[in-house]
């Protein structure tokens, strides 16, 4: 039997909150939101970088448990800098992959291009500014994700 062994990382963040004269949870967090912003051309370039080498395996061979771990990673960053359509499209990826190919393999592959091009596609820069256009990808994602289990179908 193995024992469970919990780990908590010491954060200054936390520490400075609870000090006596040390600073406001807003003052925390504008803090947090200005390293991140330092960091953020940086890590969306990795976040593309991503999308491309999980785009490149994928075209390759579908492997379900890389490209949940990678779209686990574009979920994540995507989230950190608030890009909420790309989170939502990473998300559905993962749930896709979760469920796996059940009984029809070519639809599972044709979804899953699918997800890898709408990932390619909010990351466009013609897409920055208009909301309508990346929440119609994560609309047409959410349609094919429901005719992947079945849903919608006569």
């Amino acid at each position: 039997m193995s024992k469970v062994i919990t780990f908590k990382p010491d954060q200054r963040i936390v520490a400075q909150l609870r000090q006596a004269g040390g600073i406001t949870i807003e003052q925390g967090m504008k803090r947090a939101e200005r390293r991140l912003e330092s960091v953020r051309e940086q890590c969306t370039a990795m976040l593309d970088a991503k999308i491309e080498a999980l785009a490149a395996g994928a075209e390759d061979n579908v492997d379900a448990s890389a490209l949940y771990a990678g779209a686990s990673e574009i979920f994540g960053l995507a989230a950190t800098f608030r890009l909420q359509e790309l989170a939502e499209a990473a998300t559905s990826l993962c749930a896709l992959l979760s469920r796996g190919e059940a009984q029809n393999r070519d639809l599972f592959t044709q979804s899953v291009a699918v997800h890898l091009d709408a990932l390619r596609t909010l990351r466009q820069p013609r897409l920055s500014g208009d909301a309508a256009a990346r929440q119609a990808v994560v609309a047409g994602l959410r349609r094919v994700a429901a005719k992947g289990k079945g849903e919608g179908q006569q």
